[in-house]
């Protein structure tokens, strides 16, 4: 029986399926707004890649047991860097809900 109910969701979720309507093809703005949706994920992932660099970075600087005055250099060269990366990150998000919203 339960089987029966998860093989019935199944079918209905792959009948119901993204961007499909019951005229057929999914309509030009909704592709362009699936393109948007994609390009802010791929946008946000590079923002987090970037984020995920500068502490790859400062962890490296930590570990080589820098001077004090040498760690704050290679922190205040990674700061901007953070934020930029930081504001892609955010940015790609923004792209992502709306695209969201206007599908």
């Amino acid at each position: 029986m339960r089987r029966a109910a998860i093989k019935s969701a199944w079918q209905g979720l792959r009948e119901w399926g993204p961007l499909r309507y019951p005229h057929g093809d999914a309509c030009k703005g909704d592709k362009a707004m699936a393109a948007l949706i994609w390009g802010g994920a791929a946008v946000s992932l590079a923002g987090l890649a970037g984020l995920v660099w500068c502490i790859l970075r400062v962890w490296k600087a930590r570990r080589a047991n820098l001077s004090d005055e040498d760690l704050r250099d290679v922190v205040r060269g990674v700061v901007p860097l953070n934020m930029g990366a930081l504001m892609l990150s955010v940015i790609g998000l923004m792209m992502v809900i709306l695209g969201i919203f206007l599908t």
